[in-house]
């Protein structure tokens, strides 16, 4: 499910890119909670013609690692380059921008369940009311909170590869995005895929959560 997510985050971007390009835009990237997500390094060196800034927001400890990690690695000339802000995750917004913001929440809303998640994202068109946004939600989303304050798995083993529609990619639905004021360009639907087993049982092919990738702008 990752790599097809990642897959379809990239396209999005890079199609937000040429559209940009072909306008005569520039953009500021704004990445939200990605953790150890490399994106700035593999994807952004091909658009510095379009995004002037790339920012990168995230809880201060992981940051921090993040941060003295990459600093004394061999990407550390690449990685002094993004503009870092450690924060809260119920202060995460979209600050003051060079250029309108093209935005990516991939993965956040496992760590912030769909209310919260709906939230932010009502922070950030108050902020950003230019903002373009990039929003998974991946099928074991639930909207109950777990130990620790993480969004708990749902069901049984076999519910998580029924339909992507009755899983936690549907617990946001488009008319709580629309009542924030974004528009929705863009809303794929990936279903979920069981394991392939052998007749003895060896699983043979992995299988893949279902998940949902959107595409949002200002209305």
């Amino acid at each position: 499910m990752i790599r097809a997510r990642a897959n379809i985050v990239d396209r999005m971007i890079e199609e937000a890119v040429n559209r940009a390009r072909h306008m005569d835009e520039t953009l500021d990237f704004w990445g939200f909670g990605g953790g150890f997500d490399a994106r700035w390094y593999r994807l952004m060196r091909e658009m510095d013609d379009v995004i002037v800034s790339h920012q990168e927001v995230e809880e201060p400890a992981l940051m921090e690692f993040k941060d003295e990690l990459l600093a004394s690695s061999s990407f550390a000339n690449a990685w002094e380059r993004i503009r870092k802000h450690a924060a809260a995750k119920h202060t995460w917004t979209v600050q003051e921008s060079e250029s309108r913001p093209l935005v990516t929440l991939e993965g956040v809303s496992t760590r912030l369940g769909p209310q919260k998640t709906l939230v932010l994202l009502e922070r950030i068109r108050l902020d950003a009311p230019d903002a373009s946004v990039i929003i998974d939600l991946p099928g074991f989303l639930n909207s109950s909170v777990g130990m620790g304050g993480r969004p708990a798995v749902v069901g049984s083993v076999r519910s998580r590869w029924s339909s992507a529609t009755t899983s936690g990619a549907a617990q946001i639905r488009t008319d709580q995005i629309r009542a924030l004021g974004f528009e929705v360009v863009e809303d794929s639907w990936f279903a979920a895929r069981p394991e392939l087993r052998a007749p003895s049982g060896m699983p043979i092919c992995s299988g893949m959560e279902a998940f949902r990738v959107m595409l949002l702008q200002p209305s």
